[in-house]
């Protein structure tokens, strides 16, 4: 059975990652020597507001696709559900901290990431959604997603009507409210941090003079 040729997003999304993985430290220097230039030319409180208009901006962003996302959960519930087959099943663990003896150690993140395979049409699809949002689950419940989805299994995905490459394997809002939330939260904490430092900073540099 073939698989479903790849769209103009997937080659583009590709040749993105692939270019960021080799350029990623330019990138990265580029940024600072940018910032530092802004201050240089435009103050410190000019660069300050600048930082809270982009966290603004990315909350904005992520409260409109968690709204978007809670949208599609309640409607995949009505989409059609077919077979998919289990092709891969394992937790992606991510680490963050200084070291294991400051602040209380490191912060673990866990994803439980599912690849399954699914045919619509006479054409074969393959997602790793789980939910429609992306967020850290704690370890019992990644091990517990794995094992709802072991690899060689068999689930039921449910997919978009008209566009397939679009599927989910938990539908619907039920009992998940909690994770969708967590991104809300989220999204709306970098929101207010943004406005926060835009509409607070000149008065701070006020009260410093």
């Amino acid at each position: 059975m073939p698989m479903a040729p790849e769209t103009l997003g997937d080659r583009l999304s590709q040749g993105f990652w692939k270019v960021w993985e080799r350029t990623y430290v330019l990138i990265f220097l580029a940024f600072v020597g940018l910032n530092v230039l802004v201050a240089i030319r435009y103050g410190w409180l000019a660069l300050a507001r600048s930082w809270g208009s982009g966290f603004a901006l990315v909350g904005l962003a992520g409260l409109g696709w968690t709204w978007r996302s809670v949208r599609r959960a309640n409607a995949s519930e009505t989409w059609p559900a077919v077979e998919a087959h289990i092709l891969n099943s394992r937790i992606e663990v991510e680490r963050e901290g200084f070291s294991d003896t400051h602040y209380g150690g490191r912060i673990t993140y866990y994803y439980p990431q599912v690849l399954y395979e699914y045919e619509v049409r006479g054409l074969k699809y393959q997602s790793t959604r789980l939910l429609f949002v992306q967020v850290n689950y704690t370890r019992a419940e990644a091990e517990a997603a794995i094992a709802r989805y072991p690899a060689g299994g068999q689930a039921m995905a449910h997919v978009h009507p008209e566009n397939p490459r679009l599927a989910v394997l938990e539908s619907g809002l039920a009992g998940k409210q909690g994770k969708y939330a967590i991104a809300a939260l989220v999204s709306g904490a970098f929101a207010v941090m943004g406005g926060g430092v835009w509409f607070l900073t000149p008065l701070f540099a006020r009260l410093l003079k």
